[in-house]
């Protein structure tokens, strides 16, 4: 009896071994086609309370920056990101690295570090806010452009782009990209919904303003399929104050969500489980 156990018992392990390998295995290979965009604000020093957790600090940006390089990683702006995606290229260790919303702090702390290390990234700027206190004026993105910095449309004035009528949001949407286009004359090609936010009457707006990407706030990994399915929603992952508070704890992050978009990939979707659960299991 206690041998049939044994065997019975051994047989199943060896299943679960064979499985955790398959899995394994099937893990790093989705990972060599999948690409995190992280999505920053502000990177510098809170005088105030009025940041919340939007705002880095140099330090701690720094950490990110050495951890990628030390790690092999490339990293791209969103518009190569897209092109590579688009024609098929290897993305194998690469990253893209996105600004929201245009702070002076940008130019002060996050683009003199980025150039440190001889990266890129892709600032969207607040066309009302151009030259306003905390935000960044003509000159600073005119020398960040000569640099290899992209620039994008986080629209006129930040509305929910949901929320207002057709009439606004067109122009929130198109105003903004030819009005940067001829303040800076370069080629906006993706924009960035402010508070994540947009819905098919949005994109449909947004593809027929000639942008050709747009990044949400959905969080989740890219990958070429995900991509060539919604190009102008790419999903994003929020560095904030409260998380990746060292190099290791970076680390962390970005395996989450390595993790978490190969679940979703195989027809697991723990964000909106986790919605679903605090929706109806609220006690």
């Amino acid at each position: 009896m206690l041998t049939k156990i044994f065997k019975v018992a051994g047989a199943v392990m060896a299943i679960i071994v064979v499985i955790i390998g398959y899995v394994f295995a099937d893990h790093i290979n989705f990972k060599s086609g999948a690409v995190p965009v992280l999505m920053y604000h502000g990177i510098g020093y809170a005088t105030t309370t009025e940041w919340g957790n939007l705002l880095v600090s140099p330090e701690l940006f720094e950490v990110h920056l050495k951890y990628l390089k030390d790690a092999g990683y490339r990293v791209v702006s969103v518009e190569e990101l897209g092109d590579r995606f688009s024609t098929n290229k290897a993305v194998e260790k690469y990253v893209a690295f996105t600004f929201d919303d245009g702070y002076e702090n940008n130019y002060r702390y996050a683009y003199p570090l980025l150039k440190k290390y001889g990266f890129t990234a892709t600032f969207y700027i607040i066309r009302n806010a151009l030259g306003r206190d905390d935000y960044m004026s003509d000159e600073q993105i005119k020398v960040m452009l000569k640099d290899g910095m992209k620039f994008g449309s986080h629209t006129m004035s930040h509305s929910n782009l949901t929320l207002i009528d057709k009439s606004q949001y067109v122009r929130e949407i198109q105003g903004s990209k030819m009005l940067l286009e001829q303040r800076f004359g370069f080629d906006v090609e993706s924009i960035s919904y402010p508070y994540g936010a947009y819905n098919e009457d949005v994109v449909k707006e947004v593809v027929g303003a000639r942008y050709k990407f747009g990044v949400a706030g959905k969080y989740g990994i890219n990958t070429a399929d995900s991509f060539n399915d919604s190009p102008y929603a790419m999903n994003r992952i929020g560095i904030y104050t409260d998380c990746a508070g060292d190099a290791s704890a970076f680390a962390h992050t970005l395996e989450r969500a390595y993790f978490v978009g190969y679940l979703r990939y195989r027809g697991i979707d723990l964000v909106e489980m986790k919605k679903i659960f605090k929706k109806h299991l609220t006690f």
